[in-house]
């Protein structure tokens, strides 16, 4: 999916807010794009961990768009292992 390899692209090159909007954009085409849900995931995390884990809205929806990929795709160990870490 175009978005989710553009947002893939961003977030490499540090525009999180772009990387971002275009996971979200990914997911309104394909709400079972778990790539796209691991993204949203790992930006939300990043968002958390920048505010000195101060944001907790952006932890929580980071948690819940992981979740909501392994429940599409169970084959995720690395996805897996964030959402220990970041229990």
């Amino acid at each position: 999916m175009a978005h989710e390899r553009l947002a893939s692209a961003c977030f490499r090159l540090k525009d999180y807010d772009t990387a971002l909007a275009e996971f979200r954009t990914a997911v309104e085409f394909d709400p079972r794009h778990y790539p796209a849900l691991n993204g949203i995931g790992v930006c939300r995390l990043n968002t958390y961990l920048n505010s000195d884990k101060s944001d907790r809205q952006a932890f929580l929806e980071g948690q819940r768009a992981l979740q909501q990929s392994l429940q599409i795709e169970h084959r995720q160990p690395r996805v897996r292992e964030l959402l220990t870490r970041y229990r």
